[in-house]
């Protein structure tokens, strides 16, 4: 903070809970990220300091303050910056089941691409004919298009709360490679283009990296305007992106404006704008303005239920905010019945041990502590821990 005016994290806007949970598992933001001038030894000290691991750190203020004096006096300071090595085994051991995922569809992919030239040249060599090659030209596209659409599900379909606490310059060298490469591969394919760099929007916005979350999101809206024009359904759902990420940065005027821009737009296109409405009502919430979001929750939630879409979590989510929403209201009675609507029906659909179930169970003990209900809640949270 003396370095830069800024805390490692933005918790100004975290309840208590999800501050703790922030500094115990997510990676402090870097000097550098900061101010550019403080890369170097400074930020190589600061970063060693606030390791999560203890071995890492300084074992005393001494050790510290000797380092300090060290680069003051221009000379070698003992700590390191962390290797390579050590980044990819501390992100592998966070995230087992998605480095283990990516490693299986890798494999999977190279296989495929083998079996694949087998063929195209066995299949050239038996028939050696214009219309052999199409054929398999053909079939070869449609097996990239299954692979593609493969990966996409994977990527596409992994909770952000799977990647919390990864090493961010791991992260942020993986995801710049993808940015250069779809510049220079996709330049000719935008429809390809358009999906891929929302997608790596997305991932950045996840991890708070705002700036490149901005670029990949403006420039998918671009494209899908060019595209789609603006009028089009993909190019509102393109805008709600940019939405969601004023509404992460604090910028909640802003997205209120663009949220109300596209809800009127589906409403004179006949459509409902039901997705619109859940992001408003998020924006008012966090605004303060707890009245109007459960008015809109409420709009929402009647129209989901009646008609209802094929996935059944949709009103469940819109449920939840608005029991949130009546929790800040003292609306604590039937903040409570919603939340255990919610968890009966998750418990029902998905098992006791879903993350989405857990989660459930978590919100409601949250409720039943402000209720002062200290038992049931101390009975949950135990219940929410074990699973």
């Amino acid at each position: 903070e003396l370095l830069t005016g800024k805390l490692p994290y933005t918790l100004d806007r975290a309840a208590l809970p999800e501050a703790v949970r922030v500094i115990q598992e997510e990676e402090p933001s870097k000097l550098s990220s900061h101010d550019r001038e403080l890369r170097g030894d400074v930020e190589t000290i600061v970063g060693k300091a606030l390791e999560k691991d203890k071995t890492r750190r300084y074992p005393s203020a001494q050790a510290l303050g000797d380092d300090i004096r060290r680069h003051l006096a221009d000379e070698p300071i003992l700590a390191r910056p962390p290797s390579a090595a050590y980044q990819l085994t501390k992100f592998a051991r966070r995230n087992k089941i998605l480095v283990g995922g990516i490693g299986a569809v890798l494999l999977t992919s190279l296989a495929g691409a083998g079996l694949a030239t087998h063929l195209f040249l066995r299949e050239r060599k038996a028939h050696a004919g214009e219309r052999a090659a199409r054929e398999l030209a053909e079939t070869q596209q449609k097996r990239a298009q299954k692979a593609a659409d493969f990966l996409r599900s994977i990527f596409s379909g992994l909770d952000p709360r799977v990647a919390q606490g990864a090493d961010t310059t791991l992260l942020r060298r993986i995801l710049g490679d993808a940015r250069e490469r779809l510049a220079q591969e996709l330049a000719d394919q935008p429809e390809v283009e358009v999906e891929l760099r929302a997608m790596l929007g997305n991932a950045y916005l996840e991890f708070s990296l705002f700036d490149e979350a901005e670029a990949e999101l403006q420039r998918a809206n671009e494209l899908t305007t060019k595209l789609f024009g603006a009028d089009a359904p993909r190019a509102q759902a393109s805008s709600l992106e940019l939405a969601r990420l004023h509404t992460r940065r604090g910028e909640l005027r802003a997205a209120e404006e663009l949220q109300r821009s596209i809800l009127e737009q589906q409403q004179a296109d006949g459509g409902g704008g039901l997705r619109a409405k859940r992001a408003l009502a998020d924006t008012l919430m966090r605004q303060g303005r707890y009245r109007e979001s459960e008015q809109t929750l409420r709009e929402v939630l009647k129209a989901e239920e009646e008609h209802p879409e094929s996935n059944g979590e949709v009103p469940l989510i819109t449920q939840m905010a608005l029991a949130q929403t009546l929790t800040f209201e003292g609306k604590m009675g039937e903040a409570r019945e919603l939340m255990e609507q919610v968890l009966q029906a998750r418990s029902e659909r998905l098992g006791d041990d879903h993350p989405s179930t857990i989660a459930a169970l978590g919100a409601l003990a949250v409720v039943l502590k402000d209720l002062h209900q200290y038992a049931d809640a101390e009975a949950a949270l135990r219940d929410a821990l074990e699973q």
